[in-house]
């Protein structure tokens, strides 16, 4: 495989060099974070920005079963037994970086942020990467400023589940970023120059130092070694109020094979392009309803620019249309419209079922998509209403004829259980709406349904919903399931897929635990990335009566909206939103 695209620039000691990492695998490219920060850092003249994504389980196993010695002198670590990883770029190792800056989408991933670190030789452990002089303790909002640090590069992270709540990495991160980049970037370049130039600053260390008591005054930062609530006051989330205003990633980066190697990415060879951000509902579990408001769109004759640039730089006949609530677009008809007449091909994620018209559907056909994905979340109407979504089982069954009237052959299904307040009705209502939707004529696995435990997250109305994965609702939990595969199993119709309960418990604690669970994650990372083994160990201390886990539960019941450890961040959403939306569901349920 090779790229269309790569931005390769000169090494040089006296730029800012960032390492913009994604700890998973490199289909991380199907979408626009990686690209719009490679983006964004790269386009600055004086800013290297190279990439790293953690190796396959597939290749890390290769390298397991060879016998290799460390890559250094060392007694723990699984990583260390792996060949040290290298920028795609220039094969530079993390530790030649300034900034290590991680886009995390998902908390299993926070194992992989150590074995990225400690494979390259770098302290996992933020006090490691520090230290005292003349062994003198200090106390821990002192660290950066007395403390004489080692050359380590500044562990930096950001994305969804960042935003959402950085404290179980908080251990581990020299800084954390809450929100988009794009309006609070250049202040971040110039503050690191600055400090370089800075004449009362004579080493690393304290150019280091600077630039981190320079980002703890810039909006969206979060220096955990500094931050003080009472001195600092909350950490707002920075959002681009107009998307016109900021330039979108025109040359991205397109991988190119030869057959019959596959293409690593879900949609093929395709450039992508945002649509929107954030979203105008507020379904009640979801993150994005509550953490991305406002709703942003692009304007049109912004995205045909944007499209027209994209298809000439990038080599490619399909676009695909990213955004939170792509159909929700007020120019969403004209766009597609547009896309056709240039006879591009389109791709979207997912739509919104409800917006569906007998001419939308006939427009994705001709658009070249095949499936088309939506969420009904749940199998009954009552249920919808009482996370605030607004569709009737009525309306989600004409959207699916509407689907393969128009000549598509597959859908694809997002739904949950174990929501609040669910019934055995609502359970039952699951297969039973699957099996409608296949009757309406789709062929062999012409349904795909990915059926998922719900995960409470931050800042959203059902945030301390955690009673499935305390004792003994977990089998409850997973009886559920069964109860929802045992209709569809063997049906050749539908193509069944989860996300196991013992994955889900884990992100639990990972989405709404503090910076106690930094002990599991390094506990993690040590047993490998094997989740029924850290399922295993988990539940071992949980049932073991491990003080962190049992203090979690406890927090969780007992804490109420606006006193949870994460509200130091402002997502411009009032807690008392939040417990208002979570009334309404509670009122609803007992009508």
């Amino acid at each position: 495989m090779h790229e269309l695209n790569v931005i390769k620039k000169p090494w040089r000691e006296d730029h800012l060099r960032i390492a913009l990492v994604y700890p998973n695998v490199y289909s991380a490219m199907a979408g626009l974070t990686i690209q719009t920060l490679y983006n964004v850092w790269n386009i600055c003249p004086n800013v290297i920005c190279e990439r790293f994504f953690m190796p396959s389980k597939k290749e890390i196993k290769a390298f397991k079963y060879q016998n290799f010695s460390p890559n250094y002198d060392t007694s723990t670590g699984p990583a260390r037994f792996h060949p040290t990883l290298r920028s795609i770029e220039n094969k530079m190792p993390l530790s030649k970086f300034d900034i290590i800056a991680f886009s995390i989408s998902y908390e299993l991933d926070f194992p992989n942020v150590l074995w990225m670190l400690d494979n390259c030789h770098i302290p996992i452990f933020r006090s490691d990467r520090i230290s005292k002089k003349n062994g003198e303790e200090k106390e821990e909002s002192d660290e950066v400023i007395v403390n004489e640090e080692q050359n380590f590069p500044i562990i930096m992270a950001g994305g969804p589940v960042i935003r959402s709540n950085p404290l179980p990495l908080e251990s581990f991160l020299d800084a954390a970023f809450i929100g988009e980049i794009e309006p609070v970037n250049d202040l971040m370049i110039n503050s690191w120059f600055n400090s370089v130039n800075s004449e009362s600053l004579h080493t690393y260390s304290q150019i280091k130092r600077n630039f981190l008591q320079t980002l703890q005054n810039t909006p969206g930062f979060w220096i955990p070694q500094i931050y003080n609530l009472t001195n600092h006051g909350e950490v707002e989330r920075v959002y681009v109020k107009n998307l016109d205003d900021f330039p979108h990633p025109i040359k991205q980066i397109i991988p190119k094979v030869k057959s019959p190697e596959k293409y690593p990415l879900p949609f093929g060879e395709a450039f992508y392009v945002e649509i929107n951000r954030g979203c105008p509902h507020f379904c009640r579990f979801c993150m994005t309803g509550g953490q991305l408001k406002p709703f942003r769109n692009r304007s049109l004759e912004g995205l045909k620019k944007i499209i027209i640039l994209g298809i000439e730089n990038s080599e490619v006949k399909k676009v695909v249309l990213i955004g939170s609530s792509v159909t929700d677009h007020p120019k969403f008809r004209e766009l597609i419209i547009f896309l056709i007449d240039q006879k591009v091909e389109f791709s979207i994620p997912s739509i919104r079922i409800e917006t569906l018209t007998e001419e939308l559907a006939s427009l994705l056909v001709k658009g070249g998509m095949r499936t088309v994905a939506f969420a009904p979340e749940t199998g009954t109407d009552s249920l919808r209403l009482k996370i605030n979504k607004k569709i009737s089982n009525a309306k989600i069954l004409n959207g699916a004829k509407l689907l393969l009237e128009a000549g598509i052959p597959n859908v694809k299904l997002y739904l949950l259980y174990g929501l609040p307040f669910e019934t055995e009705e609502d359970i039952d209502a699951i297969p039973k709406l699957v099996k409608q939707i296949a009757a309406l004529g789709f062929g062999k696995q012409g349904v795909r349904l990915s059926i998922n435990p719900f995960i409470p997250k931050a800042h959203t109305p059902f945030e301390s919903y955690i009673d499935n994965f305390a004792d003994p609702n977990l089998i409850i939990l997973k009886e559920k399931l069964k109860r929802i595969y045992s209709p569809l199993k063997g049906d050749k119709q539908i193509k069944f897929e989860t996300l196991s309960v013992e994955e889900a418990y884990i992100q639990t604690l990972l989405a709404l635990g503090g910076k106690e669970m930094s002990a599991l994650i390094l506990k993690c990372y040590q047993t490998g990335y094997k989740i029924k083994k850290w399922y295993q160990m988990i539940r071992k201390e949980h049932l073991g009566k491990e003080e962190y886990i049992i203090k979690f539960f406890q927090d969780m019941k007992e804490n109420s909206f606006g006193n949870h450890e994460w509200n130091f961040i402002n997502q411009k959403l009032s807690h008392k939103i939040l417990e208002k939306e979570w009334d309404k569901t509670k009122k609803f349920s007992t009508k």
